[in-house]
């Protein structure tokens, strides 16, 4: 299997060469924005949509009461977004918990948004991606409007800096109360068109950007870095991205490929040509597999240091198959990733104590459901348009169940030097580079008691339209 990197990558910013490293990258790293992008979809009666809808409520004030705090003199991010409460809502103190009550009642208050779960409900297609935006779009500014009203309840010197107009209200309430039922006439009178809301909710999303840009680039007023920004403009793109987190759990990718003999490849990952490409022997059991210095688990108890215990596993090379469709996910029963009480809690159950129909198979058919819920996973992190086929790519897969790869030194793994079997130089790579790199293999020989090590040299071949490699006696 070979990986190509740059040459910054394996000597002096990194030194993965020395230190026999593969980074494992998150999929906000990789170079083609639809990597890991799964179609998910919102399908389930009144319970797990009110449910939704006070998750962002809580989001919301959550974002909100940080960025009151902080007063930009720290940039609130995408970590700042919360969607699982679990652990949180148990610290809150009984004032705090109140305060969320009494937001939630206050948004509920509007006849329009009570009536609005029940509509979603009674939707008659699945609520996809586009559709939910527009929702909470409109959500979103009266979810502001009512934590500012009771902020400002609370605490009488605060001034409201969310607060709408009661034309634009009305605007907002109309929207959520039509839209549902709107969009189930909608696909009723074109059912010879695949997928008719899907398509008009993507020309509102563009739209509905190209006049909040404009918007924003005219109001020169508003300070752009500021966290209230974030929170208006930025914040339901975000906590929607945030919602697959408590679906399926974080997963980081080293990329393989077959051959090293594709233009286009060494432009891309080898830097445009300068760079190199590092070829490693697998194990052939059960597919091919790469062995890697792994965390495995932990030592220590109450009285002693916890530390990690690493291991040499071998991870499988899983192939990446080149397609244009989706994965699809159907988020209310697939929230595998909370507790049986936290799922119950937060969104199978409402106030009165009555379950959803949804997240059942989860309890009745847990083996069938677990196979398929697994199968979806591992096929959304190995699916890739066709455009992407010249790569050829096979990939490591680093799943962060019990152990936390957040940081990006905990998801640098090392291998064993006896499995890296050579090393090519692009075409362009400088020499003086490949003096540096042939001086750490020939050190790490020695040290390894290695009579042998294979370099080879790419070359373009007219003829063949290919980059070809030639062994090099060094």
């Amino acid at each position: 299997m070979y990986r190509l990197r740059k040459i910054s990558h394996v000597l002096d910013q990194f030194q993965e060469l020395e230190k026999q490293e593969i980074y494992f990258a998150a999929f906000e790293e990789l170079n083609d924005p639809m990597e890991g992008y799964r179609d998910i979809f919102w399908r389930g009666d009144k319970i797990v949509w009110k449910n939704l809808l006070i998750n962002y409520i809580k989001s919301v004030e959550h974002f909100f009461c940080l960025a009151l705090l902080l007063a930009d003199t720290k940039e609130m991010n995408a970590n700042d977004v919360l969607v699982n409460f679990s652990g949180s809502i148990r610290r809150h103190s009984p004032e705090a918990k109140q305060l969320i009550e009494e937001i939630i009642t206050t948004v509920f208050q509007f006849s329009e948004i009570a009536a609005l779960p029940e509509a979603l409900a009674a939707r008659e297609s699945p609520v996809m991606r586009e559709e939910l935006r527009l929702y909470l779009n409109s959500f979103h500014r009266l979810v502001l409007h009512s934590i500012s009203l009771v902020y400002q309840k609370k605490a009488r010197r605060f001034t409201i800096p969310f607060a709408i107009p009661q034309t634009i209200e009305r605007h907002y309430l109309d929207l959520l109360e039509k839209l549902p039922a709107m969009t189930n006439q909608l696909e009723r009178e074109n059912l010879q068109m695949e997928r008719p809301a899907q398509r008009m909710y993507r020309v509102v999303k563009i739209v509905t950007d190209n006049v909040l840009l404009s918007l924003q680039i005219q109001r020169e007023a508003m300070n752009r870095s500021s966290n209230y920004f974030y929170l208006l403009n930025e914040f339901t793109e975000v906590y929607l991205s945030k919602l697959e987190t408590i679906v399926y759990p974080e997963a980081y990718i080293a990329s393989f490929m077959k051959s090293c003999s594709n233009s286009a490849a060494w432009g891309h990952y080898g830097e445009a040509h300068t760079g190199v490409c590092l070829k490693f022997k697998t194990q052939d059991v059960d597919g091919h597999r790469l062995r890697l210095r792994t965390e495995i688990g932990a030592s220590g108890g109450r009285d002693t240091i916890v530390k990690p215990i690493f291991g040499v596993v071998a991870h499988e090379l899983h192939q990446i198959s080149y397609k244009n469709e989706p994965i699809s996910v159907d988020f209310f029963n697939s929230l595998s990733r909370l507790t049986k009480h936290e799922a119950d809690v937060f969104w199978y159950t409402d106030e009165k104590g009555n379950r959803s129909e949804c997240g059942m198979d989860l309890q009745n058919k847990k083996e069938d459901w677990h196979d398929k819920y697994w199968d979806t996973f591992h096929r959304g992190l190995l699916s890739k348009s066709a455009a992407w086929s010249y790569e050829e790519e096979s990939r490591v897969i680093l799943q962060g169940n019990f152990i936390d790869y957040s940081q990006k030194a905990s998801r640098k793994l090392t291998y064993d030097f006896s499995d890296l079997e050579g090393i090519i130089f692009g075409i362009k790579t400088k020499a003086a580079d490949k003096a540096r790199i042939v001086k750490i293999i020939k050190e790490k020989c020695e040290k390894n008691g290695r009579t042998e090590f294979d370099f080879y040299q790419a070359d373009y071949s007219s003829w063949t339209d290919q980059v070809e490699m030639y062994k090099v006696d060094l």
